[in-house]
């Protein structure tokens, strides 16, 4: 098995003023699954947009969708998303709608594909499972178990816990506030 981090962060400190989330923080990103987990508050979020900002190519997952995407059709922000994906997350009826008239589910499925669907080496995701139903987490751990045994892939999952049926490879803690 390779070895060499897909991703590192090193001596990496972040906070506000009173508060420190990292100092001098190290992390090791290697292909396979990464959990990234952590207290409520520990910066599980935080690290991912510092990483996904640091390194150009990663694709990230945060939240659902941005407010000005809200009228924009589901069919255009799935114009690059393969139909098997679509058709997996069960998002073909909704091709015709806007993404405003979507439910919090179906949104995040939304960003799911887009982020399932990407080339980029390493994929971020921030609470995968948040909002689904329980089909819906079985595909996307199907999915991200395939993607992160892709030769040269990783795929970070940051939760308090690995989803149900997620088999991490690798975990990082991060330290208590």
């Amino acid at each position: 098995m390779n070895t060499t981090p897909l991703l590192q962060a090193r001596q990496l400190s972040h906070g506000w003023p009173g508060l420190t989330l990292f100092d001098r923080l190290d992390v090791d990103i290697h292909p396979g699954i990464t959990l990234l987990t952590g207290e409520e508050g520990c910066g599980k979020s935080t690290l991912l947009r510092l990483l996904a900002s640091r390194e150009p190519g990663l694709t990230f997952l945060a939240d659902i969708q941005h407010p000005a995407l809200d009228n924009e059709p589901v069919a255009a922000l799935l114009a690059a998303v393969p139909r098997g994906l679509i058709d997996d997350f069960g998002l073909a009826e909704h091709l015709g709608k806007p993404l405003y008239m979507l439910s919090t589910g179906s949104r995040r499925k939304v960003g799911l594909c887009q982020t399932l669907a990407s080339p980029a080496p390493v994929l971020l995701i921030d609470q995968p499972v948040a909002a689904l139903d329980p089909p819906s987490v079985r595909c996307l751990v199907a999915h991200l178990q395939r993607i992160g045994h892709l030769p040269g892939r990783a795929v970070v999952v940051a939760d308090h816990e690995s989803p149900p049926g997620l088999t991490p490879d690798h975990t990082v803690v991060l330290p208590a506030r």
